[in-house]
């Protein structure tokens, strides 16, 4: 996806979608959709709180989604939550970009998106 920053500017959730295949947007939105997060590789996640348990290392209040960057895809750790509306809004315009290149996803995409704005507003 395309962001118009320098790469050291760049949070975890930037770096994450930046590092997303387009091929495989779909699938995080549909992994999204159902509250889980999208595992890009070992180094670069992203997770809502319902997949964590309260004990559990890396859990995190019910609000929000957290994103994570580790090296070598970056020098140093980049982690962060965003709040749902953040997330939301950022996804709706990645979604507009992802459809000027493929406009015949229009019907799942939109459907997607509106599954995950229903479950995190």
């Amino acid at each position: 996806m395309k962001i118009n920053k320098n790469f050291d500017e760049l949070t975890a959730m930037e770096l994450y979608f930046l590092y997303l295949d387009e091929d495989k947007f779909v699938n995080a939105l549909e992994d999204f959709s159902n509250s889980i997060g999208y595992g890009i590789s070992e180094f670069i996640s992203c997770a809502f709180p319902s997949e964590y348990e309260s004990w559990e290392e890396g859990y995190f209040e019910d609000n929000g989604v957290k994103f994570e960057v580790e090296p070598p895809a970056v020098d140093e750790i980049k982690y962060e939550i965003v709040s749902n509306t953040d997330f939301i809004d950022f996804l709706d315009n990645l979604t507009d970009q992802y459809l000027g290149t493929y406009p015949m996803e229009e019907s799942k995409v939109v459907l997607l998106l509106n599954q995950i704005k229903t479950t995190l507003i």
